[in-house]
């Protein structure tokens, strides 16, 4: 049993991959690495491969871009097909979010399943002091990140005016 678990876990770690995606302009998306480190005043849209739970919550910590030093730093990821998320997930995530806010920037979660926004409710991550905004998945694929996308370059704009 130890080791089925051991394995499980060794499986999630190995396993668990992030891309950015970038749009080429035909409507279709590239996936590629994502930075090391975010750039000041742009968004970078993630997506993850892999499980988000227990040990895989804790690799995406790892393998998120680095927030510090940039300005206004924008993450929009994805989440959607996630059914479930364990509460190191969600103390992942609101980590995350903290540093995002610490350099002025915002973190939005995508695609995520109406019955998944309830725990984001429960968990008290959902609007984390504005740092985080969660954008509901619909029957579209790819609707709500596009919606993120749109809501943060608002935002983004919002932030530019308060500039010095």
């Amino acid at each position: 049993m130890v080791c089925s678990l051991l394995l499980q876990l060794n499986k999630e770690l190995m396993d668990l991959r992030v891309v950015q995606l970038e749009p080429t302009g035909d409507g279709r998306l590239l996936e590629h690495p994502p930075p090391a480190t975010l750039p000041d005043d742009r968004r970078v849209v993630l997506d993850v491969y892999g499980s988000l739970l227990y040990a895989g919550a804790r690799t995406l910590g790892t393998k998120l871009p680095d927030p510090r030093g940039a300005h206004h730093p924008v993450v929009v990821l994805r989440l959607r097909g996630r059914t479930s998320l364990g509460s190191t997930f969600f103390g992942v995530i609101a980590g995350y979010a903290g540093q995002l806010a610490a350099s002025g920037g915002r973190l939005y979660l995508s695609g995520v399943e109406p019955e998944m926004v309830a725990q984001f409710h429960h968990a008290q991550v959902k609007d984390n002091a504005g740092t985080i905004k969660v954008f509901q998945a619909s029957e579209v694929l790819g609707e709500s990140t596009i919606d993120a996308v749109a809501d943060a370059h608002t935002w983004l704009v919002g932030q530019a005016g308060d500039s010095p």
